[in-house]
């Protein structure tokens, strides 16, 4: 099954809540001492998308199914296109970074 990266759905969220694509303390950059500021963290994308925490935990381990990706990224106000860029738009490509 082809899945997409979780980190342009992050960014693409980062947008909607209006803060930072990362922060100084976020554990994607380095830190952990803010758990409410800075950019998304997994809680708020959770509820931005109605999914559940663990849902997120696992997308983000093992990359988003390509039938979830674009009801999301519409949940988000966005085309998938713009949120996922060649990934979404060249299926030949998306094959060379599947696992």
């Amino acid at each position: 099954m082809n899945r997409l990266p979780s980190r342009p759905l992050y960014d693409a969220a980062a947008y909607v809540a209006g803060k930072p694509l990362h922060a100084k303390d976020c554990r994607y950059c380095g830190g952990y001492s803010d758990p409410t500021g800075g950019c998304v963290k997994a809680e708020e994308l959770a509820r931005l998308l109605g999914v559940s925490r663990k849902t997120i935990t696992r997308w983000t381990r093992d990359g988003i199914p390509l039938q979830s990706a674009d009801q999301l990224a519409t949940r988000l106000g966005y085309n998938p296109i713009a949120v996922w860029g060649l990934w979404w738009d060249d299926p030949e490509y998306l094959t060379l970074v599947d696992n």
